[in-house]
C-alpha cells in the first residue's frame, strides 16, 4: 500500500535552498508521504546534497537534462500517492502544511485541488510579507477569468488529486516556465476545480536568480498563449502556437506597444516586490506607481491585495518556524 500523499519537486542547480526546502518537507508533522526528486540534470552540488539524506521517504531520480515540465511529469509517473503536492527547490513548507491541506480536502472531495496563501520569503529565509489570492470560491475564479486574469496559484502550495493532473495530459513543456498556470487552466476546463485554503502554509522565496526574474520575457509571452488559447477554446476554437502569439505581438505596432508596457509593468511590479521585501519603501512605491502608469488594470489588481490583504501579525517578521494553524479551514466549492 502507496503512502496517502506523493510531494513532487524538480530541481536544476538549486544547491542554495535545496537542502532547507527537503528538510521542510521531512519534518512536516503529517508523515505518510514520499518526497519524489527529479534532479534535471545539475552540474552544481545538487546531487550531493541529495545523496546526503538518509530517509526512506526522499525518492531521487535522475534522468539528464529534460526541462521543467518533462521533469514535473517524470516526477508524477513515479508518484505512488492519489494526492500530489508541489513545493519548488527553494521554498519552503510551514511545518503543518500536509496536514492542513489534507484536512481541507477531505473535507471538500468535490475539488479537483486545493492552494493556499503564501509568506513571501528573502534570500536568507526572513519573512517579508505575505500574500492572500482571493480564489476562495467558484464565483471568484470565474471573475477571475472572466476579467482575463490568469489563476494565480502559487505553485508550491498545490495539492491536486493525482488522477485530474494525469487526465488532462499533466504538464506541457511547450510552456515551460508557465507550466503551472497553463495545466491549471487545463484543470479547470475539464471541470477539476482548485480553490485556496484560507491558511498560509508555505513560504514562497523571492530571490534574483529564480525563473520569474531571470525568465520574464519568456515568461511574458508564453502567458499571453496559455491564457489566449485558454479563451479560444472557450469560443469554440482551435489554440494557436505559441510562435503565432510571439509573432502577433512583436510584429504588429500597436500589438507590440501594448505587449511592451505591459512587460515593463511586470518588471516594475516584481522589482516593487524586490524593494519591499529589502524594506526600500519609497523606491518600491516609485516602481508601483510606474509600473499603474503601464498598465493600470493589473497593478491596481496587486495594489488592492497589498492594502487590504497579506499583513503581517505582530511578531511574524523574520520567523522561520511557523506556529500549528488554528482551527479548521472552510471553503464553498459549487
Amino acid at each position: 500500500m502507496g503512502p496517502a500523499v506523493s510531494v513532487y519537486m524538480s530541481v536544476y542547480n538549486g544547491e542554495r535552498f535545496l537542502r532547507e526546502s527537503i528538510e521542510s518537507v521531512l519534518a512536516q508533522t503529517f508523515g505518510d508521504f514520499e518526497l519524489v526528486v527529479v534532479d534535471d540534470g545539475s552540474t552544481d552540488a545538487t546531487p550531493e546534497i541529495l545523496r546526503s539524506f538518509r530517509d526512506a521517504r526522499l525518492v531521487v531520480l535522475s534522468p539528464g537534462r529534460i526541462g521543467l515540465a518533462a521533469a514535473s511529469n517524470y516526477a508524477l509517473a513515479r508518484c505512488r500517492a492519489p494526492l500530489v503536492a508541489r513545493l519548488d527547490a527553494d521554498d519552503l513548507m510551514q511545518p503543518d502544511r500536509l496536514e492542513r491541506q489534507l484536512n481541507f480536502l477531505s473535507q471538500h472531495p468535490e475539488l479537483g485541488g486545493v492552494a493556499s496563501y503564501f509568506w513571501w520569503i528573502d534570500e536568507d529565509s526572513a519573512i517579508r510579507g505575505a500574500q492572500d489570492t482571493p480564489l476562495l470560491t467558484r464565483e471568484a475564479v470565474e471573475r477571475q477569468l472572466a476579467a482575463g486574469g490568469r489563476l494565480g496559484y502559487a505553485h508550491s502550495t498545490l495539492l491536486l488529486r493525482r488522477e485530474a493532473v494525469l487526465a488532462v495530459g499533466g504538464y506541457d513543456p511547450t510552456f515551460d516556465f508557465v507550466e503551472d498556470v497553463e495545466l491549471c487552466l487545463r484543470l479547470y476546463e475539464a471541470g477539476y476545480l482548485i480553490l485556496v485554503q484560507p491558511e498560509r502554509l508555505v513560504r514562497f522565496r523571492v530571490h534574483d536568480h529564480s525563473i520569474s526574474a531571470t525568465r520574464q520575457r519568456e515568461q511574458f509571452y508564453l502567458l499571453e498563449a496559455a491564457l489566449g488559447n485558454f479563451r479560444r477554446r472557450r469560443r469554440g476554437l482551435e489554440p494557436w502556437p505559441v510562435e503565432q502569439y510571439r509573432h502577433r505581438l512583436t510584429t504588429r505596432p500597436l500589438p507590440r506597444l501594448l505587449a511592451e508596457s505591459r512587460l515593463a509593468s511586470s518588471r516594475l511590479r516584481r522589482r516593487h516586490l524586490q524593494l519591499k521585501l529589502r524594506r526600500r519603501r519609497a523606491l518600491a512605491a516609485l516602481a508601483m506607481i510606474a509600473a499603474a502608469l503601464l498598465d493600470p488594470r493589473a497593478s491596481v489588481a496587486r495594489i488592492r491585495r497589498v492594502l487590504g490583504r497579506g499583513k503581517l501579525r505582530p511578531g511574524d517578521r523574520g520567523l522561520t518556524i511557523f506556529p500549528p494553524a488554528a482551527g479548521p479551514a472552510t471553503a464553498r466549492g459549487g
